[in-house]
């Protein structure tokens, strides 16, 4: 009779990643757009919040946009256009798209059986008010809040949030919490005891992800088949990864803004590697 063995896969029972002891820190890019802040995520989050829920409403109850819609649209506009100087990291690609029948978002609305005028009637209206709540956003005077990244830890995971009176929280389990610490500390040798930065760094990297998360929205090979991939054929390295799931420490991502600290190359669309294959 054959038995069967049942593994836990809780909490510090699974390897999530190789750990920092195996990587090996290459140079990487320099990042030029790395003076974000929390409060400026915060206010990001919200703006996307907004413009997610405005889409809802302008398509209406008959005609809902399809899943990950706002999600893919957002995504399309960073990887199709390079980042310009003082452009917001998230939203300022979209911003200045020139809307067509061809553009994702439209594209979503028309497979939904919205017609092609009015798909491109709501587009124009959401890349609109993005357009003016981003303008709104930089006319505050973020120096002015007094607002600090706030961590509590209960058995399992941590709350992490940007003030006390916020009611976001963002989640994260301590296997996770320990990961990134320790990707941090690798990629921040001045300050790797700098453990309010670190938060900081945490928070605003959580936020962004948390910010456009949709359903199946992110799809990763169990950690097996990359320890397969590094014993035997040599791999140490990842294309298409992000601070949360990358399993050798070393990868590219879409946003470096809020990457970059945690090990981040990049965007693998603008990645040039100096030498093999990584």
């Amino acid at each position: 009779v054959e038995k069967v063995v049942r593994v836990n896969r809780g909490q510090f029972k699974r390897k999530i990643w190789i750990g920092r002891e195996d990587v090996v820190i290459t140079s990487r890019f320099s990042s030029t757009h790395n003076n974000n802040t929390p409060y400026e995520e915060n206010e990001r989050a919200l703006i996307v919040y907004a413009l997610r829920k405005l889409l809802v409403k302008m398509c209406g109850k008959d005609t809902p946009p399809p899943l990950l819609t706002f999600e893919r649209w957002i995504l399309d506009s960073v990887a199709k256009s390079t980042r310009k100087e003082n452009e917001d990291a998230l939203l300022g690609a979209l911003i200045r798209e020139k809307i067509n029948s061809r553009t994702t978002i439209v594209r979503d609305l028309v497979r939904a059986s919205i017609d092609l005028k009015r798909a491109l009637n709501i587009s124009r209206a959401v890349q609109s008010k993005a357009r003016e709540l981003l303008g709104k956003r930089n006319n505050k005077n973020s120096s002015s809040s007094n607002d600090t990244v706030l961590i509590k830890k209960h058995r399992h995971t941590s709350d992490i949030k940007f003030g006390k009176s916020s009611k976001r929280i963002l989640k994260i389990n301590h296997e996770h919490y320990n990961k990134l610490s320790d990707l941090w500390s690798l990629y921040n040798h001045d300050n790797n005891t700098d453990t309010k930065l670190f938060h900081e760094h945490l928070y605003m990297m959580l936020s962004r992800y948390h910010t456009i998360q949709g359903h199946g929205f992110q799809a990763a090979c169990p950690e097996m088949v990359f320890d397969f991939f590094r014993k035997y054929l040599n791999v140490n390295f990842e294309c298409f990864a992000s601070p949360c799931n990358t399993y050798f420490g070393r990868y590219c991502s879409a946003f470096s803004d809020v990457d970059y600290n945690f090990g981040s190359s990049g965007s693998f669309w603008n990645w040039e590697p100096s030498s093999g294959g990584g």
